[in-house]
């Protein structure tokens, strides 16, 4: 599939913008989320800064299919965070790109389970640049995606209940 985009003249304004030594720099701050489930639907609304976006299941799930269930959010957040690091890393290497599409899938789960074996990606990308600089741009992409790695290691969640909604 060939997508035409305008994503070779954003490079530069991404590098400009990485150069620029005031602009603001990711604090390592954490990262906030909150989820209110709602009403006779069940839809759970999700705020996240200013922005809110809605989760349900889908009809098999006992669900009215109003948005994503949780799952595919997941595959939205290593899918926009590969995304992000590609950008990122060919403005840094000065490397062209056309246009970039990722597409992020689950193998299927064990019967019995709801869990997948494994997540897959596949990175397509239009590019005037060599396959080796592609193949380091992904390693260097992987290396530092922040999703990527939180998926990939072990993550520590602690988990609490209090009376009451807020």
């Amino acid at each position: 599939m060939t997508t035409t985009s305008n994503l070779s003249d954003y490079l530069p304004y991404k590098r400009a913008y990485l150069d620029d030594p005031d602009r603001p720099v990711p604090t390592g701050a954490p990262l906030t989320a909150r989820i209110s489930t709602e009403g006779r639907a069940g839809v759970r609304r999700v705020r996240i800064r200013d922005h809110q976006i809605i989760s349900d299941s889908g009809v098999a799930g006992g669900g009215s299919d109003f948005g994503p269930i949780p799952g595919e959010f997941l595959l939205a957040a290593l899918g926009g965070c590969l995304s992000h690091g590609w950008i990122m890393q060919a403005a840094l290497a000065d490397v062209t790109l056309h246009s970039l599409v990722i597409d992020v899938a689950t193998t299927d789960a064990p019967e019995g389970s709801l869990a997948p074996v494994a997540y897959t990606y596949t990175v397509s990308v239009e590019s005037d640049a060599s396959e080796a600089t592609l193949l380091r741009l992904f390693a260097i992409v992987e290396e530092k995606s922040y999703v990527y790695r939180v998926l990939t290691n072990p993550v520590t969640i602690n988990g609490s209940v209090s009376e009451g909604a807020r």
